[in-house]
């Protein structure tokens, strides 16, 4: 994840779409280290749909909890887990007490924050803006 986006595009600005005990994420994803970013095949996609950019889109099952807020890359350092592997711009899994697993995701202005039983996250999807990307992958699954 790209705090400033490859093309300009600016932060991921990650959005959550809760359904039941599913929870939905969808970023921006302007990385050029994202999986299939830069393949022949996405730059001709964006160039022939103009009003569509890539995102990433995560699905987190049988969620018991989550947040997505601070801290922020300012303030990362002052998370309890700073110094034992927490990272900037990343996804970091750690099992939690109950048998579920705990995913902490770091993004530019936010951190993501769950504990669920599954997560999947999808390729590249293209799409107008964050709910579309996660509808895209709703309707897929």
């Amino acid at each position: 994840m790209d705090g400033a986006g490859a093309d300009g595009h600016g932060a991921p600005e990650p959005t959550t779409l809760v359904e039941g005990r599913t929870l939905w994420v969808a970023y921006r994803a302007h990385d050029p280290e994202f999986p299939g970013w830069g393949h022949h095949e996405t730059d001709t996609y964006l160039e022939r749909h103009p009003d569509t950019e890539p995102f990433g889109v995560l699905r987190f099952d049988d969620v018991v909890q989550h947040e997505l807020g601070a801290p922020s890359e300012d303030r990362l350092r002052h998370h309890p887990l700073w110094g034992k592997g927490l990272d900037y711009y990343s996804f970091h899994m750690l099992e939690a007490v109950d048998g579920r697993t705990r995913w902490l995701v770091t993004f530019h202005d936010e951190t993501l924050d769950v504990t669920a039983m599954a997560a999947k996250a999808s390729p590249l999807i293209f799409a107008s803006n964050h709910l579309a990307a996660i509808e895209n992958v709703r309707r897929a699954t």
